[in-house]
Parts: structure tokens; C-alpha cells; sequence
């Protein structure tokens, strides 16, 4: 796949924050909840023993530190069947217990998950990374230095963040208490110790220590720093995956959406710059699933008049999601029209003709290929030339673009295939391979 930067560097690095506040939905609420606690405690240990000065990398990495588990307890495979975790069938937001979901991984995995995540993105020192990868290893077997204090303070406030929300059901009191009982019980280095137990006397950051927007805003002020688009994609990479694994019959789709309307777009427009733009409107286009109901994506048969209504709203959330950044709203227009059609009769908004650029209507055509020739649980895959027609026919009646559909009916009858590579999961988890469900999962996308 290639690997260049769609333009200079204009995200900021604060940005992240609020994307993975987007994450606060029903199924993954507790554990994105359970991040930004780790963030502002791992944040406040560190600058007890560091300083300030980098400060913003140890938010981050509480922050992501438990990427791989959020994807770990996604990919679980039981009966053939990707099993989703039991979150994510909760109800009314009803809460669980997060050590719940960590004896899904009793070798904790999800920290190499973590890893392997985190460093695509280029983001964070080295250091940083190292302490995600082993902020379940034990202070004894840690490297000595800076590394391995890294590592250390992401346990410890991992484990605080734990007890802190375990006990706040008895007031908040009780739960400073429970903290301070169990980081005096536990085994750390003694700079940890020493900062934590500072940390959990100090009566402004405890007052303060579940308002999420006051302390998520004092860490966002100080990433002055920028990244590029392309690391930007890497960053939403784990996203796009959470949301593929969330069905057995999506495993592979958003990457294969975003792999096609590339490579349509290097035939259409012969240029670099397009079949990027196009990867990523791809990649994230399906975004806004995460808040769709897996009832409803897993239902086998035809969805009802309301269930119909709660699907079609993935795309307004996928908008809403990234629009928020101007930067990308390119980006997040295509995305957000993949549903349209030519003939006004698509969602959400209804738009036709000249309203439809020509980069949304070969997403379009994109998604309508891959749709057609996946698995769903009403119906088995149509084979690419079965695909081909039915678009064909989309074409003649009005609603999809004829110049789009000559190029990729050219590239279908000379045996267009996606690779393998190009596959998130495969991107991701191959190293894994040796892993007996990790081997299954990517036996099921091969």
C-alpha cells in the first residue's frame, strides 16, 4: 500500500482527543471512559516525575493504551461466529465491569495490539509506545530507565482507573481511599510510588478527577504539535476496524471500499493525490456504524420501517464525526454521500445530478461493488460479473454515474482483485498469525 502524505501538516494533534471522545457510545462507553481516566492519571504521575515538558504524549498514551484490547475483545472467534463483546449488546447504556472485559485477554495481547496500532501512526516517541506494549508487564521484567518508568506509571494508572470507577458507587471519597489502599499494596518503582501517592493528596486534581472536559482541555492546550493526513489515516485505521469486526459479514469491507475507489480513481483521474483522497473517504465512510445498533447490522432478514431509519442515520453520524475538522471536510463530504444517488432518490440529504461531485459518485460505485459481492445475513455474495450487471442497471435507471461504471466494468473483466494486503486486518494482526484465533479470523478474510 502506498505510504505518502496527502498534504503538509495540518490536523492537530488535539484533535485525536475529541475523535476518540466520539467514541463514548453505548457499546464502548466504559472503555473509552476508562481511557480518559487512565490519561489524566498517567499524566499527573508522569509530570510528578518528569515534569511538563511531554506531558501530552503520556495523555495520549493513557488515552490509546487499550486500542488493542477494545479490538481483542471484538475478535474473539466462537462457532465460526466473530464474537462481539458482550458490551456491545447492552442495553440503555447499561454499564459492566471493565475487568470483565480484560480476562477476555489473560495473556494480554491487547497491549501487542496496542502496539502494533500505535506505531503505524507515527505519533508518539518510541518510549510512549514501548510503555503501551507492556503496561501489563510487570515493573520487575520492565527495562530500567526512562522506558520502563514509562511503562510503569501506565500500570499503576490503569489499575487506579480501574478502582476509581469500581468504587465511585460509594462517593468519591471511598474510591480516593480504595486508590490510595491499592497503590499501597502494589509493587512499583519507587518514583511511581512516591508520584502516585502525591497525586491522591492533592485536593484540586481529586476534585477534579472525573470532569473529563476540565482536565481533557488543560492536556489540549499544550499539543502545540501537527500531523500529517497520512498519519492521520493511520490513526483512524483501528477505528475503521472496530467497526468491520463489529459483523462477521463486514470484516474486510471498509478496507476493500477504500482499496477499490483508490484504484478506480488512479484510472479515472490519473493522479496520486485523488486515489488518496478517495482511500481515505473510503476507509471512513462507514464510520458513523459504530453507532448503530449490532442488532440491527446483524439482523438476517429484511430490516423493519424503524430499523431502516437507525441504519440510514450511520451516515449523518459518519458526517458528523468528521466534519468537525475542517482540514479533512473534503474528505468527510465524500464520505458522507456514498448513499446518494444521481436520480435524488439516495440519503440523507436527497441530492442529484450536479449536487454529486465526480469523487462521490465513484464512491458510490465503489461501495454499491463491494456491498454486492460480500456476504450479508439475508444473502450470499453475487460474483463480480452478477455485481457488474445489477450496477449496470443502476446506470440505466438514472442513479449511478455511466462514466464511473465503464472504467470499473474495464477493470473487472481484466480480473481485478483486491489484495490481500490491503486489508486492514491482514495489516494489523499477520505478525499474529501464530495466534489460534487471530489465524482463524484472517482465514475467514483470505
Amino acid at each position: 500500500m502506498d505510504n505518502f502524505a496527502l498534504g503538509p501538516d495540518i490536523l492537530r494533534i488535539s484533535d485525536l482527543v475529541d475523535i476518540v471522545e466520539d467514541l463514548k457510545i453505548t457499546g464502548l462507553l466504559p472503555l473509552i471512559v476508562h481511557s480518559f481516566d487512565t490519561a489524566r492519571i498517567s499524566s499527573a504521575i508522569y509530570e510528578r516525575i518528569f515534569g511538563d515538558q511531554d506531558s501530552p504524549y503520556m495523555y495520549l498514551s493513557g488515552l490509546f493504551h487499550d486500542l488493542g484490547l477494545i479490538v481483542f475483545s471484538e475478535i474473539k472467534i466462537s462457532d465460526g461466529i466473530v464474537k462481539v463483546a458482550k458490551t456491545d449488546f447492552s442495553e440503555e447504556g447499561e454499564a459492566f465491569d471493565i475487568e470483565e472485559i480484560t480476562q477476555l485477554d489473560t495473556d494480554n495481547l491487547h497491549q501487542l495490539f496496542t502496539g502494533v496500532m500505535v506505531r503505524k501512526m507515527g505519533i508518539l516517541p518510541d518510549d510512549f509506545v514501548y510503555a503501551m506494549e507492556n503496561h501489563h508487564t510487570s515493573f520487575e521484567k520492565l527495562e530500567d530507565g526512562k522506558k520502563g518508568l514509562l511503562a510503569n506509571i501506565l500500570n499503576v494508572s490503569d489499575m487506579m482507573a480501574v478502582t476509581l470507577r469500581k468504587c465511585m458507587k460509594y462517593g468519591l471519597p471511598e474510591a480516593i481511599k480504595s486508590m490510595i489502599n491499592a497503590v499501597k499494596r502494589c509493587q512499583m518503582f519507587d518514583e511511581v510510588k512516591k508520584a502516585s501517592l502525591d497525586f491522591l493528596k492533592s485536593p484540586l486534581e481529586l476534585g477534579t478527577i472525573v470532569d473529563e472536559d476540565v482536565l481533557k482541555d488543560k492536556y489540549r492546550e499544550k499539543m502545540a504539535g501537527y500531523i500529517n493526513l497520512n498519519q492521520f489515516m493511520e490513526f483512524l485505521k483501528p477505528i475503521v476496524l472496530m467497526v468491520d469486526i463489529r459483523s462477521p459479514f463486514t470484516l474486510k469491507h471498509s478496507s476493500a471500499i477504500a482499496s477499490l475507489a483508490r484504484d478506480l480513481a488512479r484510472e479515472l483521474f490519473k493522479n496520486e493525490f485523488d486515489a488518496k483522497i478517495l482511500y481515505m473517504a473510503g476507509l471512513v465512510h462507514d464510520i458513523g456504524k459504530l453507532r448503530t445498533p449490532i442488532g440491527i447490522l446483524h439482523k438476517p432478514g429484511k430490516l423493519g420501517e424503524y430499523e431502516m431509519y437507525i441504519m440510514k442515520l450511520h451516515v449523518v453520524e459518519t458526517y458528523k464525526i468528521l466534519s468537525k475538522h475542517p482540514e479533512i471536510m473534503e474528505i468527510a463530504t465524500i464520505a458522507s454521500l456514498h448513499h446518494e444517488r444521481l436520480d435524488g432518490s439516495g440519503y440523507p440529504w436527497g441530492l442529484s445530478g450536479n449536487d454529486i461531485g465526480m469523487r462521490a459518485r465513484l464512491l458510490q460505485i465503489a461501495d454499491v461493488y463491494i456491498a454486492l459481492t460480500e456476504d450479508r445475513p439475508y444473502r450470499k455474495s453475487f460474483k463480480p460479473l452478477e455485481a457488474l450487471s445489477m450496477i449496470e442497471d443502476g446506470v440505466n435507471g438514472g442513479k449511478l454515474d455511466p462514466v464511473v461504471y465503464e472504467v470499473l466494468r474495464t477493470m473487472v473483466k481484466n480480473n481485478y482483485r483486491i489484495e490481500q494486503s490491503d486489508i486492514l486486518i491482514f495489516d494489523f494482526f499477520e505478525e499474529f498469525s501464530n495466534i489460534d484465533f487471530v489465524n482463524e479470523l484472517l482465514q475467514r478474510v483470505s
